[in-house]
């Protein structure tokens, strides 16, 4: 996926706060894209790795963290997710000793951030599994996604201002604009977040829960 630096969005933001730091800028743009794709989940990634002799697989690429796993598949068959709580009440030996519990994998959990780890451990030479996820950026991310500021870079712009004008004791203080900005933000988000719900192909929107 094309990316962009942070500072090309510098020219929708210091119009409106001359002086700002561009540390101070680059923390409230990631914010305020944080916000964004928290709501409306259109940051979309899917990929397939080797599983390898790590049980843990790194998923999320570079400036990037998961915000939502969608689905996971291992070797093809579709995995349930389950928690750590539900497998250490159920199984409580799948993390002491998996020598003692090995087979076809049937769920996918996580034992720390932007991982994800098969369960049971796979007995097979064949370990290929393919992941969907919904990212947003790292906390120190130095790059967005293209898709984002050409798209949705003034919603992103505008939501970083908000939160920048109501610095305190700034020389681009201004506390009217700054809510101006917010509202502007909140507004879009919610056409923002109905727009991924039917999606471009403007397919209809489930009514029915669909849990997997």
């Amino acid at each position: 996926m094309s990316t962009v630096d942070l500072d090309i969005f510098l020219t929708k933001i210091l119009p409106y706060a001359p002086g700002c730091p561009e540390p101070t800028a680059f923390e409230h743009i990631r914010a305020a894209a944080t916000d964004f794709l928290e709501t409306t989940r259109l940051w979309r990634f899917d990929d397939s790795f080797d599983l390898g002799d790590d049980p843990n697989i790194l998923c999320a690429p570079g400036d990037s963290v998961i915000h939502e796993i969608e689905r996971c598949d291992f070797n093809g068959q579709k995995l349930d997710p389950a928690s750590l709580d539900w497998l250490d009440d159920r199984y409580p030996q799948w993390r002491s000793d998996e020598n003692l519990w090995t087979g076809q994998p049937r769920w996918f959990t996580q034992t720390c951030p932007n991982t994800i780890r098969v369960v049971p451990s796979p007995i097979t030479d064949d370990k290929l599994v393919k992941v969907w996820l919904r990212l947003k950026p790292a906390p120190d991310a130095e790059t967005l996604p293209e898709f984002l500021y050409r798209e949705h870079g003034t919603t992103i712009a505008w939501g970083a201002l908000g939160a920048i004008l109501m610095l305190p004791k700034q020389s681009f203080t201004d506390q009217n604009m700054a809510v101006y900005f917010s509202g502007k933000f909140d507004q879009a988000l919610g056409r923002k977040s109905r727009l991924q719900s039917a999606g471009q192909q403007r397919a209809p929107v489930r009514t029915k829960g669909n849990f997997f």
